[in-house]
């Protein structure tokens, strides 16, 4: 990264985020572990974790370990509220304050919650509820509660099917299998800095091609075993060995041709 970069006006149809020379970026998740998080008015934690959704592939929170001031563990912050990444610093501000974010809707970061659960800590901050209405965030204009019992009808109905977020830790180390063999396993994954949809998945290949890792659209990926461990992507053994490779501390590219 090596920059910073503004993401004043995500909100919206999903408008682009743009670096200060007005291009997307890609972003190592794993890069960001670590960094600390600014609300308004001080230091709130730093990053331990991001949850994804396994249905859009989209990183919809960063699991932050609060500092010690604060009366509790771990909190969750959607990447809506993020205003800027000081790569070098290794810092991210957040638009909220302090107060806001020690009185949110308690929720255990260890296990898994329902989609109520998280209804109601999307509610609290006024966020979209990215499981409805059209595009990777949802409704972008406005929270189901700005609805009323027209809104509190779709959450209650949603929050039945329960939650589909993953853990990026989680998915850290899986197997990734061709029809033919298991060729790597999984050690990042790299987002799009406007809309936190993941672009690729980073699988090291050290059976193969030792000496590099190779980028995974999610796009290749057919079918996931959680109980496994393991990853089963539509590509051949063959289209593997043809993707372009990735060397650690590299940028990666926007295009990494067609994976189907």
């Amino acid at each position: 990264m090596g920059q910073d970069v503004s993401t004043n006006g995500f909100f919206g149809d999903d408008a682009a985020i743009c670096n200060k020379r007005g291009e997307h970026m890609l972003i190592s998740l794993a890069s960001l572990l670590g960094y600390h998080i600014h609300a308004t008015d001080g230091e709130l934690g730093k990053i331990v974790d991001f949850y994804f959704d396994e249905n859009k592939w989209t990183v919809r929170y960063f699991v932050v370990e609060l500092g010690n001031w604060f009366d509790r563990g771990k909190v969750l912050l959607s990447p809506l509220c993020l205003k800027k990444i000081d790569s070098p610093q290794k810092r991210l501000d957040v638009s909220l304050n302090m107060e806001k974010v020690k009185n949110s809707p308690d929720i255990d970061a260890h296990k898994p919650f329902s989609r109520q659960v998280e209804a109601d800590l999307l509610n609290y901050y006024q966020w979209p509820h990215y499981w409805t209405g059209a595009g990777i965030w949802g409704t972008t204009s406005t929270y189901l509660g700005d609805l009323g019992e027209a809104g509190a009808g779709v959450t209650s109905r949603l929050a039945a099917k329960g939650t589909h977020l993953r853990s990026l830790l989680e998915i850290i180390g899986y197997e990734i299998h061709t029809s033919e063999a298991n060729f790597g396993k999984i050690e990042d994954a790299v987002v799009y800095d406007d809309t936190w949809e993941l672009h690729y998945l980073v699988a090291k290949t050290k059976k193969w091609l030792p000496s590099k890792s190779v980028l995974l659209s999610p796009k290749s990926i057919k079918s996931i075993s959680w109980q496994k461990g393991e990853l089963q992507t539509s590509l051949s053994s063959k289209q593997i060995r043809r993707l372009p490779g990735h060397h650690h501390g590299e940028p990666f590219p926007l295009s990494n041709g067609p994976q189907s």
